[in-house]
């Protein structure tokens, strides 16, 4: 479990760091677009690896949001309220099949939840050894 874990996050890690490079260099909708899915990928994976980590721990959680708000709590994360945003950000965006991205939805994934994830990431790497 623990390898499959540590596996799952090295995944996730490099998927976040294409998440970022692709970040800046989007100007096109099509761009945004990949770098919204991207986003939401992460997001996904992000909190079924701490569920993961959380129930090796013999702590359960079911709904996204308890995840959250316990990952913060073990010290796993920052900015849980931000982390709130965007995962109602991301339901937001799931539903809006074929229609242009929000403006602001795409600068919050851009100036706000990719410095937050960046945060969280590196305080996971702290936590990494016991993964």
């Amino acid at each position: 479990m623990q390898k499959e874990l540590a596996d799952s996050f090295n995944e996730l890690f490099g998927a976040f760091e294409r998440f970022k490079a692709n970040l800046d260099k989007a100007k096109e909708e099509h761009e945004k677009e990949l770098v919204v899915q991207r986003f939401e990928f992460i997001i996904d994976n992000l909190l079924k690896n701490i569920r993961t980590y959380l129930e090796s721990r013999a702590y359960n959680c079911i709904y996204p949001q308890d995840i959250i708000k316990a990952a913060a709590k073990f010290g796993l994360i920052v900015g849980e309220d931000i982390m709130l945003e965007m995962l109602d950000d991301k339901y937001r965006l799931s539903q809006l099949k074929n229609q242009k991205i929000p403006d602001e939805i795409y600068q919050r994934i851009k100036v706000r939840y990719s410095i937050i994830l960046s945060r969280s990431f590196e305080k996971i790497k702290k936590y990494y050894v016991d993964i």
